[in-house]
């Protein structure tokens, strides 16, 4: 029933998240990583195999992250056998050790501002460059943190 759901469920049903002003004094919702507006908790999946936290991104920027993957691996070929990762020299073999060898090795990595096509690279390393979230001058400190 429509009128049992409160107003935040009700406008999330009809995807209007974005047309109500969430208050951040309520302390029910959390800012989206990726568009940065406060929006309510139900915006957010749970996110993990214990389901014990939620997402960094809203509903609506993971799904529009997912459509933009999905382009550019329509794009681009998936790499042969024999590729190896651009940054690690790692191939798909080494990479089994990540369980990634029947999830696929590769990952398509891009910019998440203009969403251009970068290269292929290996989850791990992905990963890697997601958690310094693109940002080479942080990616730079960290090399001369381990330099030292």
């Amino acid at each position: 029933n429509l009128w049992s759901l409160d107003m935040t469920e009700q406008l999330l049903l009809f995807d209007l998240e974005d047309t109500y002003n969430f208050d951040k004094a309520d302390g029910e919702g959390k800012e989206c990583s990726a568009c940065n507006k406060y929006k309510p908790i139900t915006s957010f999946t749970f996110a993990g195999i214990a389901h014990n936290y939620r997402e960094s991104r809203c509903t609506a920027c993971r799904s529009a992250l997912r459509e933009v993957s999905k382009r550019i691996r329509a794009k681009h070929a998936y790499p042969p056998d024999d590729y190896s990762c651009p940054i690690c020299n790692r191939d798909s073999e080494k990479l089994t050790r990540f369980g990634r060898r029947n999830q696929g090795a590769w990952a398509a990595d891009h910019c998440h501002t203009t969403n251009e096509f970068r290269g292929w690279i290996c989850y791990p390393c992905n990963t890697g460059i997601g958690m310094f979230e693109d940002d080479p001058v942080r990616i730079k400190k960290a090399l001369s943190y381990l330099e030292k």
